[in-house]
């Protein structure tokens, strides 16, 4: 793949901390990741770590702090969290940092089979991109065999047309997780 033509241009960025031991790292290094010209500054989900700090909780001071550095999840996972509920989490987000969120999702197990969790995640992208909809008439309605939602209010719609990155974990499904990716993601 070497000299292929992505489509974007590359950007330069780092993984912000997202201890509950110093909650202050994340902005401080964010900060300093904008001051260098960096173009991106990542957090991951951190629900499998008890003393990790919420990531959309971490990006919203990041947000305050910043004001051209992009910001991204890495790992999200919805397997913990209903979509719809993201859709506002990752949307008012993207209000309040003038457009510059990107939801980095991954189809985290929860003790399911690989395959059910590239499902789940797959439905849980429809809930996403239906709630960012909002233009189009009338409340959301998914019934699904993962995610439900029996008439939820669509909106609001991000602040730019998001991208949405997937990924997986190495060994664990990465053929279904391309696939999947090419289908429903944008990186």
């Amino acid at each position: 793949m070497s000299g292929a033509d992505l489509g974007h241009p590359l950007q330069l960025g780092i993984e912000l901390p997202v201890s509950a031991a110093d909650p202050g790292a994340a902005v401080r290094l964010a900060r300093r990741a904008e001051e260098l010209g960096l173009d991106l500054v990542v957090v991951a989900d951190g629900t499998d770590d008890g003393g990790a700090l919420d990531a959309w909780t971490v990006l919203g001071a990041v947000a305050g702090a910043t004001g051209r550095v992009d910001l991204a999840t890495r790992g999200l996972r919805l397997d913990g969290r209903p979509p719809a509920v993201l859709a506002r989490a990752v949307a008012s987000l993207d209000h309040l940092a003038g457009g510059r969120v990107t939801p980095g999702l991954a189809a985290g197990t929860g003790g399911a089979d690989a395959d059910d969790a590239l499902d789940a995640l797959a439905e849980g992208v429809d809930v996403l991109r239906g709630m960012w909809a909002a233009a189009e008439p009338g409340p959301l309605v998914h019934e699904g065999r993962h995610h439900r939602v029996p008439g939820a209010q669509r909106g609001p719609a991000p602040a730019h047309e998001l991208a949405l990155w997937l990924g997986a974990t190495p060994g664990s499904a990465d053929d279904g997780a391309r696939t999947l990716a090419a289908r429903v993601a944008d990186g």
